[in-house]
């Protein structure tokens, strides 16, 4: 059973307070009436959770938008001219390189990202001529629109260094990156 606000899901707080106050309901477990007020406690902190929640995928979305326009300003071709949420699908034919070794190489360049077919991909799926980039672990880390500023220029000098096969600019954009993310730190790992 789905309970209000989420609450109910498998393995959540709230799950395991219903299966509190089911278990006993007065009979040598826990008491009803304590399962319920706990009930009550955790659903509201569901409804601030879900709050953040919904901060959380603005932020990203906001994020994603402003890399969006960056890559827009540079040239680059966005499915769909732009981005409505988290996810941006870039067209790489207007660059003249192929989705698969430009995401390699940006990978090795410390930017994360797929290859990926694009609508009328005139290449076959296993090397598309498009890129996939999304916007959550940048927001998680607590970057904002100035990052997403550096991104859009690294993903630029990739894709040129993709091309002309450089892997000193490569390694050059991989300093860079990793100059930034440490003072990002990934949540919930340690360096």
């Amino acid at each position: 059973m789905r309970w209000r606000n989420g609450c109910g899901w498998p393995g959540t707080r709230c799950e395991r307070a219903r299966a509190g106050a089911d278990r006993g309901g007065g009979l040598g477990g826990e008491g009803a009436a304590e399962g319920f007020g706990e009930l009550a406690e955790h659903a509201g902190e569901d409804e601030h959770e879900e709050h953040r929640n919904r901060e959380q995928q603005h932020q990203r979305q906001w994020r994603a938008k402003v890399l969006a326009d960056e890559l827009l300003a540079r040239g680059f071709d966005l499915v769909s001219g732009g981005t409505d949420n988290h996810l941006i699908l870039i067209d790489l034919t207007n660059k003249d390189v192929r989705g698969k070794p430009t995401a390699k190489a940006l990978d090795r360049a410390g930017l994360e990202l797929n290859f990926n077919a694009v609508p009328f991909d005139p290449r076959p799926p296993a090397n598309p001529s498009g890129l996939r980039i999304g916007t959550p672990s940048v927001t998680s880390r607590g970057m904002g629109p100035d990052e997403m500023k550096h991104i859009a220029r690294w993903m630029d000098e990739g894709v040129e260094a993709a091309k002309a096969s450089d892997e000193d600019a490569i390694e050059r954009i991989f300093a860079e990156v990793k100059e930034l993310t440490a003072s990002f730190p990934a949540p919930g790992l340690r360096g």
